[in-house]
């Protein structure tokens, strides 16, 4: 809130709560005569309260936005509940927020020069495809949504800017994965596949393997695949703050979100989530050195893991075996005839148009036709290609890759950076935290192999938080040496 260091401050800031009082009530007042539904009048009333609270702490803000991003909550209101969305105006009080705080507070935003400048870069790209591609629609509505995701990752860097928020946007995240854990991980045990748990923990039968079927589960996503992406992330950073935890509740917390996050990963019967997971936890072990205690906790977390590994599951990660060169059982798995079909279309696309690509989201546009002339896929449906780096080359082509190769390489390399600055400043807590975000944002980029860019906002947040650590880092160095 305002700074409150006179008098003055104190009656004006009173003044000012009195105001927001009574135009809270008149506008209760006025939504409840003017909408029909008396729960959409409190709900925006309480959502004009919480936002107005939020522009003013924009720490508190940054806290839900790192929530409402990773459950998807602006979507679940929308698509389960018919609710408006909450994620422009969201997007703009953080906007308010980080005015106030300069102004108000005199703490400028420092460090995100270089954020902009390559999130920037990628949004010209974009932008680029407008002018040239054939379905201007799709590419406008993803130029549009890119605005808003590429603004949440500059400001994201903004507000991260003490050890305190980096705390408790890890322990946000943490508690995400514990919540949408509990929730998957509770709908197969007890095989609620009926319940969509008030839109966080969507379901859906799907061919798991050969003609053998089951339920897939998708928390608040429609895809089981980007769910088990985003749980991955969660793993090594819940291990963190438990090593972390000052009290055994936190402690408590931590290892219940490793345990039901790694569970939900097996639940979605996804490949791609199992492959990243275990590329997670194995670079988490090398990094760890793995003492007896860490093995006794490995080993312990990989025999809950197995206990609750459906047999189906294990049916399915045989099949990782017909992507393998020479296997003839790939020519009768009929996701891998179709993943193969996309990604050789993939680059197909990419060497008819290697320049600037066929235009941000325009792949399932020509898709059918490529397929024709392929003759692998029977499908006669737009389909996506199944990697997120075969989506960018097809799709923006060379100067696509260099640029999105570029944000990744600086965000990676940020998270190097940071570690290092950390160690050297003796802050070892941001060091391992640092760290465990790194192989947690490894582990979704693994699985970014395997799968398109079809939900983009949780790669964006975890983009901002990426260059935030490294922004950090930085000033903190710099103090350091004036």
């Amino acid at each position: 809130m305002f700074p409150r260091h006179t008098a003055n401050h104190s009656f004006w800031y009173l003044i000012g709560y009195g105001l927001l009082a009574i135009g809270l009530g008149g506008g209760v007042g006025f939504l409840l005569v003017w909408l029909d539904n008396p729960l959409l009048a409190v709900a925006g009333a309480v959502g004009a309260l919480a936002g107005i609270v939020m522009a003013f702490n924009v720490d508190l803000g940054l806290l839900s936005l790192v929530f409402i991003t990773f459950t998807r909550f602006s979507d679940v209101l929308v698509n389960e509940h018919g609710l408006p969305s909450i994620a422009k105006p969201f997007i703009l009080l953080l906007a308010v927020g980080i005015a106030v705080r300069w102004i108000f507070y005199s703490r400028p935003p420092r460090g995100w020069g270089t954020a902009f400048l390559l999130i920037a870069a990628y949004g010209m790209v974009a932008f680029l495809s407008l002018t040239y591609a054939r379905d201007y629609t799709r590419s406008y509505d993803a130029v549009s949504d890119f605005l808003k995701d590429g603004a949440i990752a500059i400001m994201i860097v903004m507000i991260l800017q003490n050890d305190k928020i980096f705390r408790n946007v890890a322990w946000t995240m943490v508690a995400t994965g514990a919540f949408l854990g509990t929730i998957s991980v509770y709908q197969y045990i007890t095989g609620s596949y009926s319940n969509n748990f008030w839109g966080f923990g969507q379901a859906a039968m799907s061919n798991i393997a050969g003609s053998t079927e089951s339920y897939r589960i998708a928390g608040p996503f429609y895809d089981p695949n980007a769910y088990a992406q985003l749980m991955v992330v969660f793993v090594p950073l819940a291990l963190d703050r438990f090593m972390s935890a000052r009290n055994n509740a936190s402690r408590i917390v931590a290892v219940w979100a490793v345990v039901v996050a790694s569970l939900t990963v097996v639940v979605t019967f996804s490949r791609g989530g199992f492959l990243s997971l275990a590329v997670a936890l194995g670079i988490y072990a090398i990094w760890k050195g793995l003492s007896i205690g860490n093995w006794m906790l490995v080993l312990t977390l990989g025999l809950i893991v197995f206990s609750f590994m459906p047999a189906q599951y294990t049916e399915r990660l045989v099949t990782l075996g017909a992507f393998l060169p020479g296997n003839k059982s790939s020519q009768q798995d009929i996701s891998f005839v179709g993943r193969m079909s996309e990604n050789i279309i993939g680059v197909r696309m990419f060497f008819d148009h290697p320049l600037l690509g066929v235009g941000i989201k325009n792949y399932p546009v020509y898709y059918i036709d490529y397929s024709r002339g392929l003759g692998l896929d029977q499908r006669r449906t737009e389909r996506s290609p199944h990697s997120l780096y075969l989506e960018v080359a097809a799709e923006q082509g060379l100067l696509g890759i260099m640029v999105f190769g570029a944000l990744l390489y600086g965000a990676l390399h940020g998270l190097v950076f940071a570690k290092r600055v950390f160690h050297q400043l003796y802050d070892y807590e941001m060091e391992n935290m640092a760290m465990s975000f790194l192989i947690g944002f490894i582990g979704y980029l693994t699985s970014a192999i395997f799968l398109h860019g079809a939900y983009p906002r949780p790669f964006w947040v975890l983009i901002g938080l990426s260059f935030a650590f490294s922004a950090h880092a930085k000033n903190l160095l710099e103090q350091e040496n004036n």
